[in-house]
């Protein structure tokens, strides 16, 4: 009897200690997307071209939020950098979903000492409310986003961006 104590006490323990660790870095994250004071900060913003991408820039010292349009594909993705300390701590991605203009496609990438912990992707989101005429089957397909970009393009873009943004941003601000 004791050992079965013991044993689901040292279980729910341990679970919960995962489960805290990704919870601190969501709280962290939004944290750092929602700050509790009014920031004075100015926007600074800049354009690039990466081959055939276009990218709006708009930057300070805790945030640089990119609109990346893609010539070819005629895509449109938005990636937000969050930094704390000039330590990246959260990125977020956000892409239209052409079938259904109201739903988007998220990924999550969280930090911790400049290293990628955890990544996420496949949620997404609609700025309406579904009426409760819908099948389950219905609202389904309406949050299936088969056109989306690959995620393999989708990290290696993310990462190689914020590079490049990194390295604009030292020369603006020399």
């Amino acid at each position: 009897m004791k050992f079965r104590f013991l044993f689901f006490f040292v279980l729910f323990n341990s679970t919960n200690a995962f489960a805290q660790s990704d919870s601190m870095l969501v709280n962290e994250a939004w944290t750092l997307m929602h700050p509790q004071e009014n920031s004075s900060i100015g926007v600074d913003s800049f354009n690039l071209k990466l081959d055939s991408i276009y990218v709006n820039v708009k930057y300070n010292t805790t945030k640089i939020i990119t609109n990346n349009f893609f010539k070819n594909s005629a895509r449109s993705i938005i990636i937000e950098y969050y930094f704390k300390r000039d330590s990246i701590k959260y990125i977020q991605t956000s892409e239209k979903n052409f079938n259904r203009p109201n739903f988007d496609y998220f990924s999550h990438y969280y930090f911790q000492n400049d290293t990628l912990v955890k990544d996420d992707h496949g949620s997404s989101r609609s700025n309406v409310q579904l009426g409760v005429s819908y099948t389950l089957d219905e609202i389904s397909k309406m949050h299936s986003y088969p056109n989306r970009i690959d995620y393999a393009f989708l990290n290696k873009y993310v990462f190689t961006l914020l590079a490049k943004l990194k390295l604009e941003i030292q020369l603006i601000n020399k």
